[in-house]
C-alpha cells in the first residue's frame, strides 16, 4: 500500500475522490476515479475499509473500498463536511 495514501485525514461525511487501479496490476497506469461522500468506516486493521455513495446516473451506488489495498493510489479531500449527521 501507499504510504501518503494514509497520511489524509477524512471523517464521515467528507466529499472524497480516490485514485484507483482498474486493470493490469499494480503497476499500470489505467487508473480510475472515484468520488463520492464517506457513509461510514469498518475497522479491521489490514482489512479496513470505507463506505462511500456516489450518484452515477441518477442512481445511488454504495461501494466498500479497502484502505489498504495496493490498487489504492491517491485519497484527495474535496470538501469537508459535505453531509452533516
Amino acid at each position: 500500500a501507499n504510504p501518503d495514501v494514509h497520511d489524509v485525514h477524512f471523517r464521515v461525511g467528507d466529499a472524497i475522490e480516490m485514485t484507483m487501479v482498474t486493470e493490469g496490476g499494480v503497476d499500470s497506469s489505467q487508473t480510475e476515479k472515484i468520488r463520492g461522500v464517506v457513509l461510514g468506516m469498518d475497522k479491521r486493521g489490514l482489512g479496513t475499509g470505507i463506505y462511500l455513495r456516489d450518484v452515477v446516473f441518477g442512481e445511488p451506488v454504495d461501494r466498500k473500498i479497502p484502505l489498504y489495498s495496493p490498487l489504492l493510489k491517491k485519497i484527495e479531500v474535496l470538501e469537508e463536511n459535505f453531509v452533516f449527521k
